[in-house]
Parts: structure tokens; sequence; C-alpha cells
């Protein structure tokens, strides 16, 4: 690759991350997300973990299609065991011909 185009390549890289830094300040401005501003450049660390969770997903997919990496926060615990549901009874059609 060609020094011009490596600086160029960087150059852009660095203003993108700006970019994102700025619009990160800026949604943080309204008073009650004032809080979040030092919150903002831990977002360059934040974004990959999307990456990660959609190629985990990806991969649970074509590995485990029936899986549901369900969250602990999620499952309810139940305080006393409950008894399995029962099988309904089938009805029989007795047909008068």
């Amino acid at each position: 690759m060609p020094n011009w185009a490596f600086y160029t390549l960087g150059g852009i890289y660095l203003m993108s991350e700006v970019i994102n830094i700025i619009v990160g300040m800026l949604a943080c401005t309204q008073a009650k997300h004032r809080h979040l501003l030092k919150w903002v450049p831990s977002l360059h660390f934040y974004f990959p973990l999307g990456s990660v969770a959609a190629y985990k997903g990806f991969l649970e997919l074509l590995y485990k299609p029936f899986y549901w990496d369900k969250t602990a926060h999620g499952i309810s615990l139940a305080t006393t065991p409950t008894q399995p549901p029962t099988k309904p009874e089938r009805q029989h059609h007795v047909s008068g011909g």
C-alpha cells in the first residue's frame, strides 16, 4: 500500500472516531443525560460487543438452532414446585350413521 493511501485511510479512521465522540456527546447534551458524558469514550469498547453478540447468535443459529440462551433475569423462579400440566382428555367422536 502506498504511503499516501495509508495516511489517507488513517486520517479517515481518526476523523470518523472524532465524529463518533462528538455525536455521542451531542446526544448527552440534555440535562437529564449530562451524567453520561463521561461514558462516551467507553463506546469504543461497547460497539464491538455488538459484533461479538451477532457472531455468537449466528453460530448458535448454525450449530444449535433450537437452543435459547436465556439470561438469568428472564427466568422466573417459582417458590413452590408446580405440577406439570395434565394432558386434556381426548374427546371421541361417535358418528351416528
